[in-house]
């Protein structure tokens, strides 16, 4: 017979872990928030507009009211829609425990599937985002098997500065993909010193499939992830350019 948990902690009483705090450098947000609070705080809606659209993708209106980003974000599932605006934006989170803290960045908590650099005597107590220096653009998709209440199969951020009408800096994020939320930086390096059009757009194409390839091998779930992916980046970095008219 199976069995659960020998002890729960609730920790939904400790407003310490519900607030958002913003400073000159830096938003704190409380591990215990929940995505509606997210997505209706106005200096999240400014300065991460990718969290604000992927928090608002998450689950059903009663899931983004009761459900906080601390939980999606140790879960560890893939398919946390949080995850890839986190890694974007060079979050890092704050673990507690009678020993002190620790601070790890975003995109070294998750080890693989469902499995964290926290300990069992640890609880995420915030995530530190830093405060953009320069003006980003961006573009988030992801794609489920229906509109509400939908779990993510595929998602992908997108994160990208602009010089003199070239790519200066580039994040590239995926989600539901590999065996966790990761940067694809083979494909930023190729963006980063081009001009954003549909012929660098399309230069993409060969070298993500080849990095998917290389990654995931051959599933059955290969013939379905690895095109819609590919159209999804692109569609994304089109996104960008239409934006920037």
């Amino acid at each position: 017979m199976k069995t659960g948990k020998h002890l729960l902690l609730d920790t939904s009483h400790l407003d310490e872990l519900r607030n958002i705090k913003v400073t000159e450098n830096e938003i704190r947000i409380g591990g215990g928030c929940t995505f509606t609070q997210i997505i209706s705080n106005s200096a999240i809606q400014k300065y991460y507009p990718m969290l604000t659209k992927a928090c608002s993708t998450i689950g059903s209106l009663q899931v983004r009211n009761k459900g906080t980003i601390g939980g999606n974000i140790v879960n560890a599932a893939p398919c946390a829609d949080s995850y890839p605006p986190l890694i974007a934006y060079n979050a890092e989170f704050i673990l507690t425990s009678n020993n002190g803290t620790r601070r790890i960045p975003a995109d070294e908590f998750i080890l693989k599937n469902y499995q964290t650099q926290l300990n069992s005597d640890e609880i995420l107590t915030e995530i530190i985002i830093p405060i953009p220096k320069k003006n980003y653009e961006y573009s988030y998709f992801q794609l489920g098997r229906r509109n509400a209440v939908n779990i993510t199969r595929i998602s992908i951020g997108i994160l990208i500065s602009f010089e003199s009408n070239k790519i200066e800096e580039c994040k590239v994020v995926s989600g539901s993909l590999f065996h966790k939320p990761m940067r694809i930086e083979k494909i930023e390096q190729i963006l980063i010193g081009k001009e954003l059009t549909n012929e660098t757009i399309n230069l993409i194409e060969q070298p993500l499939k080849k990095i998917i390839d290389d990654a995931i091998g051959k599933r059955w779930s290969s013939a379905y992830k690895l095109p819609v992916f590919i159209n999804m980046t692109k569609d994304a970095l089109t996104e960008i350019f239409e934006q920037r008219g």
